[in-house]
């Protein structure tokens, strides 16, 4: 019968603590800070990915070629836009 007793508390502790981990509130706190973390590793990756990009193109003189090769074609690409008569 002590037996019975004891398994009873346990049972009894382990539904209290489930409780406490399904808790609705405790899951969205859960949920909004994991959003964050994620949303913050991705920034940070993508900081680095960019900054790296960004020494290689300057390790290179990537951008020199880029800006020549704009500055040579922007006279091909011009757009006119025509404006409307005034009254």
């Amino acid at each position: 019968m002590e037996n019975n007793q004891e398994i009873i508390n346990q049972l009894q502790q382990i539904n209290q603590k489930l409780d406490k981990l399904t808790s609705v509130s405790k899951k969205a706190w859960y949920s909004f800070f994991f959003g964050i973390s994620k949303a913050l590793g991705y920034l940070v990756g993508l900081f680095i990915i960019t900054s790296v990009v960004i020494y290689l193109f300057s390790k290179f003189e990537v951008t020199k070629f880029m800006s020549d090769w704009i500055q040579s074609n922007l006279s091909t690409y011009q757009i006119s836009v025509p404006v409307p008569d005034q009254p």
